[in-house]
C-alpha cells in the first residue's frame, strides 16, 4: 500500500513537471489580426504537413490556432548484441495567438503518450519529458543507459524549442501586402 502510494506520487510529480515545460516566442509584427491569422494558417499548412497533428482550435475572430502534435524519440535497446529500436511518443500542444501587430507561438503540455518496442514481449517503462541532463532518470528506471535517454530527450526538446523560432522567422518573411 505504501509502495503504491509512493509510486503514484512520483508519477504525478513526473506529469506535473513535464507539463510545466514550455517554449515560447512573442514578437511585434506589422499586420492586422486577419492578415496575421492568414499567414499563421499558411505556416501551419507548411509546418504541420504530416499525419502527426490534429487541429484542435481554429478561431479567426479570436486569433487563435491550436494544434495537438506528436514528437517521436528513438532509442536502441541492446539484447545480446542486437539493437532493437524503441520509439517513445510524446504529445504536445502548439498554440498560435495573433492580434493587430503582435504574434505569439507557444509549445506546451508536453506529456509521455506511449512507446513501441519491437522486442520479445518485455515491456519498457515510460520515460517522461525532462530538461537538463541532471534530471535524467537512472538506468534502473528506464532500462537504458542515462546517456542514451538524455540524448533522446535533448533531441526532442531541441526540436520542440525550434518551433516558436521557426514560426517567428516565417512570420517575419511573410509578406502581408502581396498583391499577386
Amino acid at each position: 500500500m505504501k509502495r503504491t502510494f509512493i509510486c503514484t506520487l512520483l508519477a504525478c510529480f513526473a506529469l506535473t513537471t513535464s507539463a510545466q515545460i514550455k517554449f515560447e516566442e512573442t514578437f511585434q509584427i506589422q499586420g492586422t489580426q486577419s492578415e496575421l491569422f492568414t499567414a499563421s494558417r499558411q505556416f501551419v499548412t507548411k509546418f504541420a504537413a504530416n499525419p502527426n497533428y490534429v487541429n484542435q482550435n481554429d478561431d479567426r475572430e479570436g486569433g487563435i490556432i491550436q494544434l495537438k502534435m506528436k514528437a517521436i524519440g528513438r532509442i536502441d535497446y541492446s539484447v545480446m548484441g542486437m539493437a532493437i529500436p524503441c520509439e517513445y511518443y510524446y504529445n504536445y500542444l502548439v498554440t498560435i495567438r495573433v492580434k493587430d501587430g503582435k504574434a505569439r507561438c507557444t509549445v506546451s503540455d508536453i506529456v509521455y503518450d506511449r512507446m513501441d518496442y519491437n522486442g520479445n514481449g518485455n515491456s519498457m517503462p515510460p520515460i517522461h519529458p525532462f530538461l537538463g541532463d541532471e534530471n535524467c532518470p537512472p538506468k534502473s528506471q528506464t532500462k537504458f543507459k542515462p546517456a542514451k535517454v538524455c540524448e533522446m530527450m535533448r533531441e526532442i526538446m531541441n526540436e520542440l524549442q525550434e518551433i516558436p523560432k521557426v514560426y517567428k522567422q516565417f512570420m517575419n518573411l511573410y509578406k502581408t501586402d502581396d498583391d499577386f
